[in-house]
Formats: structure tokens, sequence, C-alpha cells
């Protein structure tokens, strides 16, 4: 696509992301009447986003790193051995 890759890919993802948002938007003629069928795509997100994050802050930024074996050599390291 050259140079116009990176306008597709921006209007790709607002396209995306409004679709999704007209999708779960409430509206109680299309989902019912009791809340959690209205607003239970934004309510799931919120749990799922909110565990994510509460888990990385808890535990995981403590873990996460980079393999072994996807470390880059040093150009020491390759001096070294060669």
């Amino acid at each position: 696509m050259g140079r116009w890759g990176l306008p597709v890919n921006i209007v790709a993802v607002v396209w995306g992301v409004s679709m999704a948002l007209n999708l779960a938007w409430p509206r109680s003629a299309v989902y019912g009447d009791p809340w959690y069928n209205t607003w239970g795509a934004f309510v799931y997100i919120g749990i799922i986003l909110g565990s994510g994050l509460g888990w990385y802050f808890v535990k995981g930024r403590n873990h996460i790193g980079t393999l072994n074996s996807h470390v880059a050599e040093t150009v020491a390291e390759v001096g070294a051995d060669g």
C-alpha cells in the first residue's frame, strides 16, 4: 500500500471502534428492559478490563519480561563468541 498504508489503517480502526460502539450501545428496543441486557456489553468489557488491569498492577508487572531465547545478543557477546 505504500504511503496509503497508515491512513487506510487509521480509517479501519476508527470504523471498527465505531461499529463496536454502535453494536454495544444500550437500546431497550433491541436488548430489552433489564439493565443487565441493555448495558451488558459495557459491563462485561469493564469487568474484563478491570480484572486484567488489577492482575497487572498486583502481580503481572513484576513477572513480565523477555524470554531468554528472545533476548538480542549484544555486540560484546557476539565478539566474544566469534
